[in-house]
C-alpha cells in the first residue's frame, strides 16, 4: 500500500471503560465503536479482543483513509502518522488508557450527578478486569489513569498504581486528575516521582463561585497552588508536558482568556473540549449549552470572547474543531 498519513490511534492504542467495553480511542471520538467486551463468554485473553473482527474492520477503514467511524467534529487526538507497516493485526499496543474507575472525590456536574464511591462489588469487578488487563499493563510503555475518576483518590487505583510502579519499571504514566490531591506526598505514596510522562488537570473556571457550582467538592486554591507545583515539575524536566483541560459551554464560555492566561503564566498546554453528554441530568441542557451551534442565542458573544482568546496568541493554546468556523 502507497504510505500516507493515517491516524495511528487503532493500531497502537488501547481503552477500557467501566462497562468492560474496550476502544482504541475515546469513545466519544469514534461514535462509541467498540472492538470487543471483556466480559463477553468469548474472550480469554486481551489478544481476542485486539484482534476482534470489530477492530481490524475499524483498521482497514482508516488503511483506506475511511474516517466514517469517527467523530472528527469533536476528536483532540487523531495523530496523524506516516503509514509504514501498519496493519488490521498490529501487535499489542504498547499505550493503554484505563478509564473503568469512576471513583472521584469531586462531583463534576458535566460528567456526574452525584460522587461516585467504589462498592466492595464494585472493586471486585476491578480486580476482574485486571486479572485479563494485566498482561498487557505489564509490557505497556505507556499507561493512561484515569480517564473516567481521581486516580489519587481510588483505593483500587492507588493500589494498581502501587503496583504496577513496582513491577515493572520502565513503565510511564499520563495522569489525567481534577489537581486537588496531585501534591509531592501523594507522588512518594504513590512511587510516581520521575515517573509520570503528561500530566492533565481539569479546570472549567476561574472564578471562584463558578468553579464551585461546575467542581462541586473541590477547592479552587488548593488547585492553583498543586498547578504551581506541577509547573515545578515541568520546568525542572520531571515531568514531559503538562496540559489544563476545559469542557466548554454556555456556563463557562467567559472563562476562555482566563484559563489561556493562566496555561500561559505555567508554560502549559490548554486544551478546550465541548460540552459532550456523558450521562449527567445535565445532557437533557444540551441545546441550551451548546452555545457553539449558530442557532444558539449568545453564539455572537461566543465569537467575540473567542477574538480575544486568539488575540492572545498562544501557540500552546488547543480549540475543538467546532470552534475552527467561529
Amino acid at each position: 500500500m502507497e504510505n500516507k498519513k493515517i491516524c495511528s490511534k487503532p493500531f497502537t492504542k488501547i481503552e477500557i471503560d467501566s462497562y468492560g467495553d474496550v476502544y482504541t480511542c475515546c469513545p466519544c471520538y469514534i461514535k462509541y465503536n467498540k472492538i470487543g467486551n471483556i466480559w463477553d463468554k468469548n474472550v480469554k485473553t486481551i489478544e481476542d479482543i485486539w484482534n476482534s473482527k470489530e477492530a481490524k474492520e475499524f483498521r482497514r477503514k482508516i488503511l483506506n483513509n475511511d474516517y466514517s467511524l469517527c467523530n472528527l467534529d469533536i476528536c483532540r487526538e487523531i495523530s496523524l502518522e506516516e503509514n509504514k507497516n501498519f496493519s488490521d493485526t498490529p501487535p499489542l499496543p504498547e499505550y493503554v488508557m484505563l478509564a473503568y474507575d469512576k471513583e472521584c472525590n469531586i462531583q463534576c456536574i458535566t460528567c456526574r450527578d452525584k460522587k461516585i464511591k467504589n462498592s466492595l462489588k464494585q472493586n471486585f469487578i476491578h480486580n476482574k478486569i485486571l486479572s485479563i488487563m494485566l498482561p498487557l499493563l505489564q509490557n505497556a510503555k505507556l499507561i493512561t489513569i484515569s480517564g473516567s475518576g481521581e486516580a489519587f483518590y481510588s483505593r483500587h487505583s492507588r493500589l494498581l498504581i502501587k503496583k504496577l510502579t513496582k513491577t515493572n519499571k520502565t513503565t510511564k504514566f499520563n495522569i489525567y486528575t481534577n489537581g486537588l490531591l496531585f501534591n509531592e506526598a501523594n507522588l512518594k505514596q504513590l512511587n510516581l516521582i520521575n515517573r509520570i510522562e503528561n500530566v492533565c488537570v481539569s479546570v472549567h473556571a476561574l472564578e471562584p463561585e463558578l468553579y464551585k457550582k461546575i467542581m462541586v467538592g473541590s477547592n479552587l486554591d488548593v488547585v492553583l497552588k498543586n498547578l504551581n507545583y506541577i509547573s515545578t515539575l515541568y520546568r525542572t524536566g520531571q515531568i514531559k508536558s503538562a496540559t489544563i483541560n476545559s469542557v466548554i459551554s454556555n456556563m463557562n464560555y467567559t472563562e476562555i482568556p482566563k484559563l489561556i492566561e493562566l496555561a500561559k503564566k505555567l508554560d502549559f498546554y490548554i486544551s478546550f473540549s465541548i460540552f459532550t453528554p456523558f450521562g449527567s441530568s445535565l445532557d437533557k441542557n444540551y441545546k441550551e449549552l451548546a452555545i457553539w451551534e449558530e442557532t444558539h442565542e449568545n453564539y455572537s458573544k461566543l465569537k467575540n470572547i473567542l477574538k480575544t482568546a486568539r488575540e492572545i496568541n498562544y501557540d500552546k493554546c488547543i480549540f475543538p474543531p467546532a470552534f475552527k468556523s467561529i
